[in-house]
Parts: structure tokens; C-alpha cells; sequence
């Protein structure tokens, strides 16, 4: 990671994510313990791309921290229904403050409900 960095991991395996019907997205999330210098700061969003367009939708930003894992949510109420049965991506996209740099991040999973 990079002071001021911008990172995203993402799949898009799109046959197999039909999610209509599902109510949300989470994904469990933290940083290394180590590496920040003070005030370092790292920040996640879950998103999704959907429907012919790849509209974007995320969760909003959420901090993360390095003692546990950060459920990041994505209500998927939000999203139109028909879109959601062609989902071409989902990921989490990382963004780093100033000092957040010399870290490392962590995706345990995303699950859906």
C-alpha cells in the first residue's frame, strides 16, 4: 500500500452471481496491525456493477482497523431487482489517507443474504 493509494479487488465471474431476492452484501475487512505511521487511515467500500451499463453501486466508505475484521455492508434493497440478476462485478475498492502506507489489507470474505 501507498500513501494516498487506490486499490480495488474484484471478480467478475458474472454467470454466477444472481442476486434478486437477496437483501444484502457483507464483506469482513481490516488491515495489517503493523505499518501505519500515525494517523494512517484505510478505507473499503463493497460494491457491485449491474445491468448492461455496469451502473455502479457501494456501501459507502467504511474505516477499517488492524484489531478486527470491519463488516462492510451493501444494501441491496437499493439496487432495481432486474439488475440484480445480471450482476457483471463485485469487488472492494481500498483507498489509504496521507499516512496510511506501508500496511497490508485483508478480505476474509463476502458473504450474502
Amino acid at each position: 500500500m501507498t500513501a494516498g493509494g487506490l486499490y480495488t479487488l474484484y471478480t467478475q465471474q458474472q454467470s454466477n452471481f444472481h442476486l434478486s431476492g437477496r437483501r444484502k452484501l457483507i464483506a469482513q475487512a481490516r488491515t495489517a496491525p503493523w505499518g501505519f505511521t500515525s494517523n494512517g487511515q484505510m478505507n473499503a467500500k463493497l460494491y457491485v456493477k449491474v445491468g448492461s451499463s455496469w451502473d455502479w453501486y457501494d456501501s459507502g466508505s467504511v474505516q477499517l482497523n488492524g484489531n478486527t475484521a470491519t463488516a462492510i455492508v451493501l444494501d441491496l434493497n437499493k439496487i432495481p431487482s432486474d439488475k440484480l440478476n445480471d450482476v457483471k462485478e463485485i469487488g472492494v475498492e481500498y483507498e489509504s489517507n496521507a499516512y496510511g502506507e506501508y500496511t497490508s489489507i485483508y478480505l476474509s470474505y463476502i458473504t450474502v443474504e
